[in-house]
């Protein structure tokens, strides 16, 4: 792989939230008149699993609104990665236009867990906007149809170019990543060999397994990507990133072509280019029949990538790169035996595992929702686990921690091939509402009605609140209400604790 010569970080804009909190645990800012918008997530998960379990329950024990399920019960002969576009495709055109500054938050389902508020997830998403929109308006400023370009949807980033080719316009033409160029040392950017091939890579392609943004940009976006899916001349085997790897693609090779085809005088001397670095694509490659690009089509939907890991960093060739942390005591390594990491940790630079982010430190405590939950039958009592959680705070409970970074990510992608996948059941028991899952959930399961974030930005209050009143279970696509006994099995339902079977406060949760 060619090393990443020229580049420039670009750190998540830090703007002042010392304000940033809720009034008695939620709730408007005092002064002022909120906007009420709903955030989604959405999940494509057509029938039950202990992983799909994991999922929605981590997502409700942190605060996050009752998710919707696409493609539940789906029994058709379409691909399922196929049938994850045109279901949230559906989805999304279901929503009327009162809708379309709504966040949706959409995810894989059996693979990702919650680990973070959602206040800390959507200020971020705003953070990577206005960074990307930062580098955007740097690079381009020299191209006038380019200068008011917004990014508008972010999506996760992976270290390897699948399903692509190195020669393929979605992997050579997108951004290269903004971490530093020593990230890994002085082998970052090197291929190695077997498991370690990516491991020393940036990420920089695009993951479909996370994305996040506006409804009305996100139908757009899946629009597109539905008529390429059906488009009888396309090579898209069911796989949903690749068709969305390739709009990027496109999005970002029309940039690249046109930022080429603005030079200023000092860069047709080639003595300088925005960010240090030239085009990604030269002008003659704009007529080539590469992507067949028309001069009428719209290929600009507002797209970046999460470089740094904020939201859900997938772990697949990243294995080496995270570990469970409690940031009081940065020096033990949680579940590392588990996930494989190498005995000799002197390699990981200590520095970055100093000081736990402030959005986190600022966000509501892990144990601020909990009811005191008593049962005689617990293998602790009620009141040694209340004991327990009131002395727990963000900086004392473990938090899945980029090793280099010091980032603690707001969801973990457990998309790791290592051990085949077991990883997703044997590292479950290091999250940080492991052992009081059972009191969490039931305490957010019968918890008021309130917004599950309040966030400030440009002045403007607004309050994010779940689609459904329902708690303890799922909606599916349709508005049919799915409790829990129908989403998860036996082996989730005694939360590990030996209590049995959870069984739902609500009436038909």
């Amino acid at each position: 792989m060619e090393q990443i010569l020229h580049f420039i970080v670009y750190p998540p804009i830090q703007r002042d939230r010392a304000r940033d909190g809720y009034r008695n645990a939620v709730g408007a800012w005092k002064g002022t008149t909120p906007k009420r918008s709903q955030f989604h997530i959405y999940l494509p998960a057509t029938e039950p699993h202990t992983h799909l379990c994991y999922s929605t329950l981590s997502a409700r024990v942190n605060g996050y609104p009752t998710p919707t399920l696409g493609n539940w019960g789906y029994r058709g002969k379409i691909d399922g990665k196929s049938v994850k576009i045109i279901g949230f495709s559906d989805w999304l055109n279901g929503l009327d236009n009162t809708h379309d500054d709504d966040l949706v938050l959409l995810i894989d389902a059996y693979d990702i867990w919650f680990q973070l508020r959602p206040e800390v997830m959507i200020n971020r998403y705003y953070d990577m906007i206005d960074a990307a929109n930062s580098r955007a308006r740097k690079r381009y400023k020299n191209v006038p149809e380019l200068r008011n370009v917004e990014t508008k949807v972010i999506f996760s980033a992976q270290k390897e170019w699948w399903p692509y080719e190195p020669w393929d316009p979605p992997t050579y033409v997108v951004p290269y990543s903004t971490l530093p160029s020593d990230f890994y040392g002085p082998d970052t950017d090197t291929v190695g060999i077997g498991e370690a091939t990516w491991q020393k890579i940036r990420a920089r392609w695009l993951n479909s397994g996370t994305i996040i943004g506006p409804v009305k940009d996100l139908r757009d976006i899946f629009a597109r990507a539905r008529k390429l899916l059906m488009d009888p001349k396309a090579k898209y085997p069911g796989m949903d990133q690749q068709v969305v790897a390739q709009i990027f693609g496109e999005q970002e090779y029309v940039r690249e072509a046109k930022l080429a085809s603005h030079p200023t005088i000092p860069q047709r001397l080639g003595f300088w280019w925005p960010e240090g670095e030239p085009p990604r694509v030269s002008v003659p490659d704009f007529h080539r029949t590469v992507y067949n690009l028309s001069a009428t089509a719209r290929y600009e939907y507002g797209m970046s990538l999460d470089y740094t890991g904020l939201l859900a960093p997938p772990t697949v060739s990243a294995e080496d790169d995270a570990v469970w942390l409690r940031h009081n005591d940065t020096s033990t390594f949680l579940g590392a035996d588990v996930l494989g990491l190498p005995a000799d940790h002197s390699h990981y630079p200590p520095s970055t595992r100093t000081h736990l982010a402030q959005d986190i430190l600022r966000s509501r405590p892990p144990f601020a929702d909990v009811r005191k939950q008593k049962s005689s039958s617990s293998r602790s009592s009620s009141s040694d686990r209340d004991s327990d959680s009131k002395s727990l705070h963000w900086m004392t409970v473990p938090l899945f921690t980029n090793l280099y970074s010091g980032i603690v990510p707001t969801m973990i992608h457990q998309n790791t091939h290592r051990y085949k996948g077991r990883l997703r059941d044997d590292t479950w028991n290091q999250m940080w509402f492991y052992p009081y899952a059972r009191d969490l959930f039931t305490a957010a399961v019968t918890a008021p009605d309130e917004p599950v974030a309040v966030t400030r930005r440009g002045g403007e209050t607004r309050e994010w609140w779940s689609a459904y009143p329902e708690k303890g279970g799922v909606k599916t696509a349709e508005g049919l209400w799915v409790p829990w006994s129908r989403i998860c099995n036996t082996t989730l339902f005694d939360f590990h604790d030996g209590q049995g079977e959870w069984i739902s406060p609500q009436k038909g949760g």
